[in-house]
């Protein structure tokens, strides 16, 4: 909220729709009401994209893992959709920048995550795009591949731009996860 008038506008806005907004399959995250985030580019006066999120808490032992690559409880803001009109204008990284901030005002600790997907645009899927945002997934193959696309400047393949969980680190430090299996022979060792 703003105490003191503006004596310039600023180049984007992003306002808050005054209603929660209704996506398909949001009920995994109950307690969260996302919310739709539109942005206008007050030199042109058009509207160029919107955004849905909300912060969520991670608490069920089998979701804790699929973002943060964390075995504790962890709440982190996350974005549903997000869509500009224009692309290599900026509007996506400063929807990226305003997540980021609601993360850190919701109690979040800056915590973004997110599923890239190219079902709302086949041929170029964002993927290489969050990455370049700092986004990471915790498949280091799929990693390597964006940084690679990144370097080389090249998109992703289509064939492998499935659903891909991605998070923004905040310096978490990524906590052990030990398998079934791992567990058994540690158990093992403790007999030998």
């Amino acid at each position: 909220m703003l105490n003191t008038p503006i004596k310039t506008l600023p180049r984007i806005l992003i306002y808050k729709s005054p209603k929660a907004a209704s996506v398909l399959g949001w009920s995994n995250y109950k307690p969260a009401k996302p919310y739709l985030y539109r942005m206008v580019d007050t030199k042109s006066g058009k509207f160029v994209g919107e955004m849905i999120g909300a912060p969520v808490l991670h608490n069920n032992k089998k979701a804790k893992q699929i973002f943060y690559p964390k075995n504790s409880p962890y709440k982190s803001f996350y974005i549903g959709y997000l869509s500009v009109e224009e692309r290599f204008m900026g509007y996506g990284k400063e929807f990226i920048r305003f997540a980021k901030n609601l993360s850190k005002q919701s109690g979040c600790k800056g915590r973004v995550h997110l599923i890239a997907s190219r079902v709302y645009d086949r041929y170029w899927p964002p993927h290489v795009f969050y990455k370049k945002c700092g986004f990471l997934s915790n498949d280091s193959f799929m990693n390597h591949y964006l940084d690679d696309c990144i370097k080389s400047n090249t998109q992703i393949e289509s064939s492998i731009a499935d659903n891909l969980n991605m998070y923004l680190p905040v310096g978490d430090v990524p906590e052990k996860i030990q398998t079934k299996f791992q567990a058994f022979l540690n158990f093992l060792k403790r007999f030998i």
